[in-house]
């Protein structure tokens, strides 16, 4: 079976999240990390992001297509129907929101691409 098909929209999920957290360790504890590594991260991220919002449309179009389906039921019971909207609806704010947050990533990464290390006089 294709990787792909052995690993659940979860488990990508937390594997990214994972990331996540392996980048805020390895940046707390850098001693220093030169503008261009800087700049290399912060265009991942952006790329991360260009990539949330599709996931998260794509995680409303299942769970609609699931409660039509009447395959998503409440805990405590009740008609899932407007539950179903209301993730919906903070789904797509979060696609919303994400673009401006990477605008302004967008806005520090061409900065940071400008930037380079002191030229030390030194050859290789």
């Amino acid at each position: 079976m294709p990787e792909s098909e052995s690993v659940t929209p979860s488990g990508y999920a937390a594997t990214a999240a994972d990331g996540i957290r392996a980048l805020n360790h390895t940046l707390i504890n850098a001693k220093a990390v030169p503008a261009p590594e800087l700049s290399a991260t912060v265009q991942a991220l952006i790329t991360l992001l260009d990539r949330l919002p599709q996931a998260l449309s794509s995680i409303s179009t299942h769970l609609v297509r699931e409660q039509k389906a009447e395959r998503v039921r409440m805990d405590n019971a009740t008609d899932p129907a407007a539950a179903v909207i209301d993730v919906d609806t903070h789904l797509t704010d979060a696609e919303a929101d994400l673009a401006d947050v990477t605008a302004h990533l967008r806005q520090a990464g061409a900065l940071l691409f400008a930037m380079g290390t002191p030229f030390d006089g030194s050859e290789d």
